[in-house]
């Protein structure tokens, strides 16, 4: 395992046989504007994001999000998990009713 980088995110490789398997984990402060929260990845497996929040976290596949206006919204000390079923490999981005918290997210590549 890798420490963290310098934009915080903490890389972990893990080798299973031949097979190596690559989770990025990062934690995001909580914002009442728009921010990004997985960047765009061709080679994604997937995404979950735990939201430590007393506020609901709303996440949108592409830019644009509002708490009208997203993909998925993820109440409080809840984990959202992308499925291999859908797939989004573009940027991920969110908002929270209120400032309040965090997310933890993992992506699988």
């Amino acid at each position: 395992m890798s420490g963290p980088s310098r934009s915080g995110n903490i890389t972990v490789t893990v080798q299973n046989g031949g097979a190596s398997h690559v989770c990025f984990f990062r934690r995001q402060a909580s914002s009442d504007e728009e921010v990004l929260l997985v960047s765009a990845r061709d080679t994604r497996k997937g995404v979950i994001i735990y939201n430590e929040s007393i506020s609901t976290l709303y996440i949108k596949f592409g830019a644009g999000v509002t708490t009208e206006s997203f993909t998925v919204k993820i109440p409080p000390d809840a984990t959202y998990e992308m499925s291999s079923s859908l797939l989004w490999g573009g940027d991920i981005y969110g908002i929270w009713d209120q400032a309040d918290g965090y997310a933890h997210i993992t992506q699988l590549v």
